[in-house]
């Protein structure tokens, strides 16, 4: 069994992990790579002023502009980007559910 398709990732799009490899740091690998939430984007996007987001990485429910009534969300801040996936909760404020390792950014 093989996997072809999933959502709208197909494997005649993906690149081998020795061509990956061999392609120069700073330029030529980077264009080869999906963005992390690409495969997320049949989710509403949710985005957080800072400090909510200083509160959601933290592990608390935060309230948030936009949500829908329920459901998985992508959740972004402005200065870090994508974050991860949240959930909404029953009082209409989102929970983190899964959240991406904070990475530095080079200036």
């Amino acid at each position: 069994l093989r996997r072809l398709v999933v959502a709208d990732l197909h494997v005649g799009d993906s690149v081998s992990l020795e061509d990956l490899e061999s392609a120069p740091v700073g330029g030529g690998r980077e264009k080869m790579l999906i963005s992390i939430d690409h495969g997320l984007a049949h989710l509403p996007q949710i985005d957080l002023s800072i400090d909510a987001a200083f509160y959601l990485c933290r592990g608390q429910a935060v309230r948030a502009s936009g949500l829908p009534k329920e459901g998985p969300v992508r959740l972004y801040a402005q200065e870090a980007g994508f974050l991860g996936i949240g959930v909404v909760t029953d009082d209409g404020r989102v929970a983190p559910r899964r959240l991406m390792q904070a990475t530095e950014r080079k200036a």
